[in-house]
């Protein structure tokens, strides 16, 4: 007993002391960095994502950092439920559930126990479902914190809807909605609509359905979520048919193919199919039908849906009979009736499921039991050994007061150097700002002296003609005039040029989103380099600093792509969830090494660095020598509720 409380006391003072080692820091920090990349591409680049959050994951462990962790598992959960793997799904979302509890973070807890919560409505485990909800409401409640909580209205009244009890849900899903149209959530907006036309259509209320699925087409262009849209379309079309409108019924059903498709969902593909090829059938026109038949079975089988499949066996096994072929409809029905079969068996197998964990809690009881009797033989055998306890926490004591003396001569070491390298970033940040302004300075007299000399020494020279001709020769007068005025005009756009570079007017009346597509317009006007400029935001206007940095920040990157990068496509997007922002800018050009970037020479990185300080952006970089495109990624961290920038008065120009 003694030597292992001795070897463990040890082991506590290594762990201690490597716990403040600069490397450790050093990786936390790195892997903070992956984690922010992780959230940045699971929409974007899902396979980016996951490789990021695996190596969270393998990084935390062997740091034991269990926090960092938590987050892995987190994004490496919503990669699961991205691909409607929902097992898996499930298992990361439990896992970090627990790592958030055990590091203290209870918010993201309770968030973990919204993402359990879908994943269990999406088993068909309800009860499961409902316990989650209530434990994140819980803690939201006993926080103030209600940022969150539409989706917990939304999961509980799913739950609701898919129990068949459509009335008590619908309370809830009208709180959802409320929250969202106050937000201006628009992706959320569209969950909500989604599930209102679905709970309509099972009350039959067409009216109903038809408004808010028409609320929810008017948001598709701008979320692209087409499993909704399929879902929506689907259950228009269903109260389209029951209402006698089959014409409509059909179109919706095409729409609603339409979109599965675009996701390959086989699951939804399955359902419009079959449901297609029922309102065909309905109308006498067997031979389509069977051909959407035929669909809904390969889609079935490629998603185990074993409903859809018997179903839809059922109906072919009739229509190969009308049609004569006795032998496929006799096949058909074969495959039904083993069908049946195993659907049944399926059910017997889930009540033995039910037996058996009936049976498992018995067990663990008793092993309780056991383990409780156990533990009491334990109490006494640590009575005697409290004697020695004591003289070993007088010992430990002794060494945590020599460990923290020299942990404290460590921190101070640690703090110089940390304040000189911190003294020499900014030096070198200011050298590059001074530097950088001269550069502009030189840039713009040049500009003006080139083009508006040149421009003014060709309109002076044209005026002075007009001494030339007298007032008769009004054709050769006319002819001056016009080319004084394309003069001008030249002068004019010159003069344009010339002020965006020092501070675009759509930035300091329109804000970043209306600058960058401008930018995007301007480098189009080329004709040598294509640029993209994708938005997704609420259109709400930043700080005045945020967006001129961002600006600047973009400006900087696309003079080295076009420099440097041989590239002809540019892609700039701008995107904005709740209060985060992330700007990334990827093109198709030669790869390079980053390291030469980031300890160059020149003054590119210096600039770029000096803009981040001044929002508290994080910055990251992604290329490779050999290998084309990169792809830079700037993520801030906005106010929580967003400040017009003031339009009635110009930017400040840097």
């Amino acid at each position: 007993m003694l030597r292992r409380t001795l070897f463990c006391f040890y082991i506590f003072l290594v762990c201690l002391f490597n716990s403040y080692s600069y490397e450790q820091v050093s990786d936390s920090s790195r892997l903070v960095f992956e984690i922010n990349r992780a959230r940045a591409l699971y929409y974007s680049n899902p396979d980016s994502s996951l490789y990021y959050s695996r190596h969270v994951i393998e990084r935390s462990i062997e740091l034991n950092l269990v926090g960092l962790e938590a987050w892995g598992h987190k994004f490496k959960g919503i990669y699961h439920q991205l691909k409607q793997q929902n097992d898996s799904a499930l298992s990361e979302f439990e896992i970090a559930t627990k790592l958030f509890g055990q590091s203290g973070n209870i918010l993201e807890q309770a968030n973990n126990q919204l993402s359990k919560a879908q994943m269990f409505l999406q088993l068909g485990r309800f009860d499961e479902s409902l316990q989650s909800n209530f434990a994140a409401l819980e803690v939201y409640d006993s926080m103030g914190d209600k940022r969150y909580m539409d989706r917990v209205y939304n999961n509980i009244g799913q739950v609701y809807s898919l129990t068949e009890d459509h009335l008590e849900a619908l309370p809830y899903f009208h709180k959802s909605l409320s929250i969202n149209l106050e937000r201006g959530d628009t992706t959320n907006l569209l969950y909500g609509y989604a599930n209102l036309v679905s709970l309509h259509a099972y009350l039959n209320n067409k009216d109903s359905v038809q408004y808010y699925a028409g609320l929810a087409r008017k948001l598709f262009a701008k979320t692209s979520i087409y499993i909704l849209e399929g879902n929506i379309e689907v259950a228009v079309a269903n109260t389209m048919k029951s209402q006698g409108e089959f014409n409509k019924a059909l179109k919706g059903y095409e729409k609603a193919i339409n979109a599965y498709e675009k996701i390959d969902a086989k699951s939804g593909l399955a359902h419009a199919n079959y449901n297609y090829g029922v309102l065909q059938d309905t109308l006498g026109r067997t031979s389509i039908a069977k051909a959407f038949y035929l669909k809904a079975i390969d889609y079935s089988i490629q998603s185990s849906m074993l409903e859809i499949h018997k179903l839809a066996t059922h109906k072919l096994k009739f229509i190969y009979s009308g049609e004569g072929d006795y032998r496929k409809a006799f096949e058909v029905s074969l495959i039904n009736d083993t069908l049946n079969d195993q659907f049944l068996d399926q059910k017997k197998q889930e009540s033995l499921t039910e037996l058996q964990v009936s049976f498992d809690l018995r067990e663990k009881e008793n092993l309780i039991n056991l383990q409780n009797v156990e533990l009491e033989r334990q109490e006494a055998t640590i009575e005697r050994d409290q004697v020695l306890i004591v003289g070993l926490v007088v010992v430990l004591c002794l060494g945590i007061t020599l460990l923290l003396i020299i942990r404290s001569q460590m921190r101070r070491k640690q703090l110089l150097i940390e304040k000189e390298a911190e003294i020499q970033v900014r030096e070198a940040e200011i050298n590059a700002v001074i530097n950088s302004q001269e550069k502009e300075r030189n840039r713009f007299a040049r500009d003006l002296h080139d083009g508006f000399g040149q421009l003014i020494s060709v309109l002076k020279l044209n005026l002075s003609q007009l001494n030339e001709y007298s007032s008769k020769d009004l054709e050769k007068r006319q002819e001056v005039f016009k080319n004084g005025e394309s003069v001008i005009n030249e002068m004019y756009t010159e003069l344009r040029n010339i002020c965006f570079d020092l501070m675009p007017q759509t930035l300091m009346k329109k804000g970043i989103s209306a600058a960058l597509k401008e930018l995007g317009e301007r480098i189009n006007k080329s004709t040598q380099v294509a640029c993209e400029v994708l938005i997704f935001d609420n259109n709400k206007r930043l700080y005045e600093i945020e967006e001129i940095s961002l600006f600047r920040i973009t400006q900087e990157w696309v003079n080295n792509v076009l420099k440097y990068a041989n590239a002809d496509a540019i892609t700039i997007q701008l995107t904005r969830e709740s209060n985060e922002l992330t700007l990334t800018i990827e093109d198709n050009g030669i790869g390079f090494n980053t390291d030469q970037f980031y300890n160059g020479k020149g003054n590119g990185w210096k600039n770029i660095q000096t803009r981040l300080n001044l929002i508290n952006g994080e910055f990251d970089l992604d290329s490779r020598a050999g290998i084309k495109g990169t792809m830079v990624t700037v993520n801030l961290i906005t106010q929580e509720e967003i400040i017009p920038a003031n339009t009635d008065k110009e930017m400040t120009t840097n």
